[in-house]
């Protein structure tokens, strides 16, 4: 462990005295430990062979969390034969995936002797600077490599973690080299890596798998034989140094230079990411060839080497996601010693622009999210990003981009978002519908509107209330030319909603509908009938419009009852003479007309008055006159332009017929001029004269039927209808 810059290392030394055992140690181990090292600290073999009196060994000890590393010395000195000393160091996990150069560890060994007092040096732990151990400074590999190298690591790591065997004149021969695939290794392949340089039988155990052995050259067809899953490789001589692989050759050449070079640094960095640290450490060194060769780069070309290598080594899902995301991945995942301080939006264009993207989905780069992320953090960056793809051709990574962008956009974030460059609101709404929910995207000019509009329409999950959102978007923001294309999409519903959106809307906001939305609400009659029978408060804004468009014939033909139309007239008295109030009259009038209920005499008698001044003043338009015309009493031809005249003989046969209340024809004429000449025209046809009589004698029995003028006229009427 580590402590005040110096690390201190536990160590055990074992050794013969009746038998070989644990003769001093600095620390207490576990049964199970103790057992362990007993076996790996005696002599590796039933016999010394020459060459082999002194070697290394190396293994995990799981139970303890650290790692055990001893030099073995044969022992002639001793009576019995066979006897070895055996020095270990006992290695935390933490000084162990801190030491570049394992072998810097080797000065540490002190071989015993048979003084009794040197037995007891080992029973305190060694205690050294931290620098001695720790300092990046490293040498590659001194001694000549041979074929043997590219063959070994090939073994090792090129065949699915197969074991090897390296066989060997003496021990010493392949020390360093063993060393230094040690030390090449990162963190948690050190740490389960078991070696030994001077096997003398194959040590492998049910518990530890050495991974790689050196053995006597003599033995080595036995040791095959014994350990049948091992890869046995000879010494070869050197020019047959021809490595098959690109990640073998980058691995032989990281240890001739040491652990000092980027392709190490990058190595380490990925391989702690790693499922299977045997299998994929070609595929590691590959990724770490692509980084150490991609400094020279610009951001781009690092990019796209390194998501073209991902692919190639991890192209299924679920395979290698660590890795990915440690090298492509979000900020917060993503190492930027390994890539370089390549900025987020620079990787998402990138990532976005490959046409192949084997095992880089989505989901493992968590693209959408991290474009989300980049809109909220950085508005231009995620702008110039969204600009950059919309001019290429995209894959499912470009997709998943341009829709965490979209769907990190609010409706009030939408102006700024656009403002500049309209034509992004229709890639935006694509992604992200209920933008189109956000009014100021519909002041955009026609055209725009009509791409968002399809975009809406082609939505695959929409539905009638995030259209009817939509629609009453449009009427805020005062949208006019697209209505007709609304409403071909969409149908009557639209009607619907118009009419809500008035209702709902402060009576200034809802007159400024256009006209185009007018001319809809017009010709779907049918539909405005039905939302007005639905409709419990259609507000007086919303009743007068659809009032004013009505045909009174379909209004007839329709659910509403007469007590029902006066009660809806009613609401928006008194009628004034505006062209709207004078079509709603119309409307009123011509029910009246073509209906025999007492209810009908109400609405005779909100209408009458303000159509007659109308028409005194020639002020009704042609348009209204002629629903009246075919309903109001005929004429002969010389007098037809009296249109007052005919509006009043209508009024009183329509009563007379009716037998309507005659209060509700003394309210129709309540100003004496206009009552004075409703009597006169009355009594100039001689079957209206008894009508008059009739209402005078109503009048005499209640006086509050009428006013004091229209009592005076009354009164001084003759029985013959005369005054």
């Amino acid at each position: 462990m580590v402590r005040n810059r110096h690390v201190c290392l536990h160590q055990a030394v074992h050794g013969y005295h009746d038998g070989h055992r644990l003769l001093a140690c600095s620390t207490d181990l576990t049964p199970e430990t103790h057992r362990l090292m007993l076996v790996m600290s005696d002599m590796s073999g039933p016999s010394m062979r020459p060459g082999f009196e002194e070697y290394l060994t190396g293994y995990p000890v799981v139970g303890e969390r650290v790692y055990a590393f001893a030099r073995t010395w044969y022992a002639p000195e001793l009576d019995r034969p066979g006897c070895v000393w055996t020095h270990t160091l006992l290695i935390p996990e933490e000084v162990s995936v801190s030491v570049p150069a394992m072998g810097r560890l080797r000065t540490l060994f002190c071989r015993p002797t048979l003084d009794s007092c040197s037995i007891g040096e080992y029973e305190e732990p060694i205690c050294l600077p931290a620098e001695e151990l720790l300092s990046p400074k490293s040498h590659g590999v001194q001694k000549p490599l041979t074929a043997t190298v590219a063959e070994c690591l090939e073994g090792l790591y090129g065949r699915g973690g197969q074991p090897v065997a390296l066989a060997s004149d003496k021990a010493v021969r392949y020390e360093e080299l063993v060393l230094a695939i040690w030390s090449q290794q990162w963190p948690r392949l050190r740490q389960v890596f078991a070696f030994c340089t001077g096997s003398l039988s194959n040590r492998t155990t049910s518990s530890i798998t050495f991974r790689l052995q050196v053995t006597p050259a003599r033995k080595g067809h036995t040791f095959a034989r014994e350990w049948q899953d091992a890869h046995l490789i000879n010494v070869r001589p050197i020019e047959h140094l021809v490595p098959s692989c690109d990640w073998v050759r980058a691995a032989v050449d990281d240890l001739r230079r040491g652990s000092t070079r980027r392709f190490r640094e990058c190595l380490w960095a990925i391989g702690q990411e790693t499922e299977d640290a045997w299998r994929e450490f070609p595929k590691v060194a590959r990724l770490a060839m692509v980084l150490a060769e991609g400094d020279g780069l610009d951001d781009a070309g690092t990019v796209r080497g390194i998501a073209a290598c991902l692919s190639a080594e991890y192209p299924s899902g679920g395979k290698g996601d660590r890795v990915k995301q440690k090298l492509l991945g979000s900020p917060g995942q993503r190492d930027d010693v390994l890539t370089g301080k390549i900025r987020e939006e620079e990787i998402l264009r990138e990532l976005s622009l490959l046409e192949k993207t084997k095992g880089l989905t989505s989901r493992v780069l968590d693209v959408r999210e991290r474009a989300r992320r980049l809109w909220d953090s950085h508005r231009k960056r995620a702008l110039w990003l969204v600009m950059e793809l919309t001019a290429n051709y995209l894959g499912d990574l470009g997709e998943a981009c341009l829709d965490g962008i979209s769907n990190g956009i609010q409706p009030g974030d939408l102006p700024d978002a656009i403002s500049d460059r309209p034509g992004l609101a229709a890639v935006f709404v694509c992604r992200n519908p209920s933008l189109a929910t956000c009014s100021k995207i519909w002041t955009l000019p026609p055209d725009v509107q009509h791409d968002l509009l399809r975009n809406v329409s082609d939505s695959a999950h929409i539905s009638e209330s995030y259209l009817r959102d939509v629609v009453h978007a449009m009427l805020d923001a005062g949208a006019k030319e697209i209505a007709p294309e609304v409403h071909r999409m969409f149908g009557p519903i639209v009607v619907s909603w118009v009419l809500d959106w008035m209702a709902h809307r402060p009576p200034k906001t809802s007159q400024r509908l256009g006209p185009e939305w007018r001319r809809i609400l017009a010709n779907t009659q049918d539909a405005c009938l039905a939302w007005l029978a639905r409709a419990e408060d259609p507000g007086v804004p919303v009743l007068r419009m659809i009032l004013a468009q009505l045909d009174p014939i379909t209004a007839a033909s329709g659910a509403f009852s007469m007590d029902a139309w006066a009660d809806r007239v009613s609401q928006i008295l008194p009628l004034g003479t505006t062209q709207e109030e004078l079509a709603i009259a119309v409307f009123a009038m011509v029910l009246a007309l073509n209906s025999g209920e007492k209810a009908a005499a109400k609405l005779m008698a909100f209408s009458f008055a303000p159509i007659h001044d109308a028409l005194a003043h020639s002020r009704l338009e042609y348009r209204l006159w002629s629903r009246l015309d075919d309903d109001l009493p005929s004429v002969p031809f010389y007098r037809r332009w009296e249109r007052c005249e005919r509006l009043r003989r209508g009024l009183i046969e329509r009563f007379r017929k009716c037998r309507w209340p005659a209060g509700e024809f003394l309210r129709c004429a309540r100003e004496p001029s206009l009552f004075y000449q409703v009597l006169e025209t009355a009594r100039r046809v001689r079957r209206n004269r008894s009508f008059l009589a009739h209402t005078r004698a109503l009048v005499n029995h209640d006086p509050a039927l009428a006013t004091p003028e229209q009592r005076d006229l009354l009164v001084g009427m003759d029985p013959d209808g005369s005054f």
